[in-house]
């Protein structure tokens, strides 16, 4: 009897570790990480991602904080614009802050900030806030992969 329990239990542990193989987690992201690979729509784009143009996040990188602060850093080259008379071009370095939080028992990461868009109307700057939402994978001390629908980003912290 001993030895059936026994392999019960042993069962169960095996079946436990099983299901979390899929999921490896920790609850650390604090620190700065960079992008090492990004999959759009399952396919490689990571090149492009980097490369720098006017869609893309060259040097990009996001720092967390164990403050629920974060900042994204990228250099993106701007396509020539005339806002009030005033024209901006070339290449420009986008740092961007705002608030991070684990959301649905730690499988997602909630990313809260705004954006500076072009009013239409009068062609005025103007902030708006915005909330971007990742399912989180196999989040350890090194390396975390952020998925949505159709993207999936794996990042590496910067050590």
């Amino acid at each position: 009897m001993k030895k059936l329990s026994g392999i019960v239990v042993l069962a169960v542990l095996l079946v436990l570790a099983a299901c979390n193989k899929d999921k490896m987690f920790s609850k650390d992201l604090t620190g700065t990480w960079h992008i090492y690979k990004y999959l759009y729509k399952n396919v490689d784009e990571t090149s492009q991602f980097l490369s720098i143009t006017d869609t893309s996040y060259y040097g990009y990188t996001i720092t967390f904080t164990s403050g629920g602060q974060y900042t994204e850093k990228h250099i993106s080259y701007i396509t020539p614009v005339t806002i009030n008379g005033n024209t901006y071009n070339d290449t420009i370095f986008n740092p961007h802050s705002g608030t991070w939080a684990f959301a649905n028992n730690y499988n997602n990461l909630v990313l809260s900030d705004s954006v500076q868009v072009l009013n239409a109307v009068d062609t005025t700057l103007v902030y708006i806030p915005r909330q971007r939402t990742y399912t989180i994978f196999d989040l350890t001390g090194a390396s975390v992969q952020l998925d949505t629908d159709t993207t999936q980003f794996y990042l590496a912290k910067n050590m």
